[in-house]
Formats: C-alpha cells, sequence, structure tokens
C-alpha cells in the first residue's frame, strides 16, 4: 500500500515570488513555488510545517492520504498595515509613541514567526 501526504502551496500573489519550505517532522523536504503540489513518502503520520524567510506556520499532523494546502494567513493584510504605520510612528522620534511603536514592531514580528502561512487539511473537502 503506498503511503504518501500531498501538499499544495496556494499563498497567491502575496508572497508569491519566493519559494515557501515544506518541513516533514522538523526537516525540511522541499521548497514549493506558487501553485506547485507534490506528493511524499511517509511510513505514518507526520508533522508538517511550512516557512519562507522566518515567517512560519503553526505544526499540523497529516495522516498517509492526507492532502495539505499552504496559504497566507488573512489576517497578514491588517498586519502589514499596522507595521507600516508602527515603522512610521517609529521614525516620528517622539518619546512614548517611539516606545510604543517599537514595542508594535515587535509584535508583529512575533506574530509572523508561526502565523504568517496556514497549513490546513484539505483532504475533508473532496
Amino acid at each position: 500500500m503506498e503511503m504518501k501526504i500531498g501538499i499544495k502551496r496556494d499563498t497567491g500573489a502575496v508572497g508569491g515570488l519566493a519559494k515557501i519550505s515544506v518541513k516533514m517532522n522538523r526537516e525540511k523536504v522541499a521548497s514549493l513555488k506558487n501553485n506547485e503540489e507534490k506528493e511524499f513518502e511517509v511510513s505514518g503520520p507526520a508533522q508538517i510545517s511550512a516557512n519562507q524567510w522566518y515567517m512560519g506556520s503553526k505544526t499540523v499532523e497529516a495522516k498517509p492520504g492526507d492532502k495539505l494546502e499552504i496559504k497566507i494567513n488573512p489576517l497578514m493584510i491588517p498586519c502589514f498595515i499596522l507595521f507600516v504605520l508602527f515603522l512610521v510612528s517609529f521614525s516620528l522620534r517622539i518619546g512614548i509613541v517611539t516606545v510604543i511603536a517599537f514595542i508594535g514592531i515587535l509584535a508583529v514580528f512575533v506574530f509572523c514567526i508561526k502565523n504568517y502561512l496556514i497549513v490546513k487539511n484539505i483532504s475533508a473537502k473532496e
């Protein structure tokens, strides 16, 4: 019996210029371009995550036969807008505003480390 997990990247235009690294059980197994799909041989359940630069996804468990999809988290657009606003505020160099902006910039970075991408099991849809 063939045991595979299928993974498709569907991130659209946002983040589409760079490849996404796919990790299986914490080891990089592939780099995917937008709309690229690959299958991976597995011997049992596997922990799957994805990342692009320093930003990534939470880890999900997949079983043989599962199909996963990697998407950009919809919260990234408001996060990007907040990041730009914090950056502009930081550049004003007005005491407490600068401190709040710096904390905001750090918060956006920390949020993106595990929430930039979403790895979702789409097997149930089909």
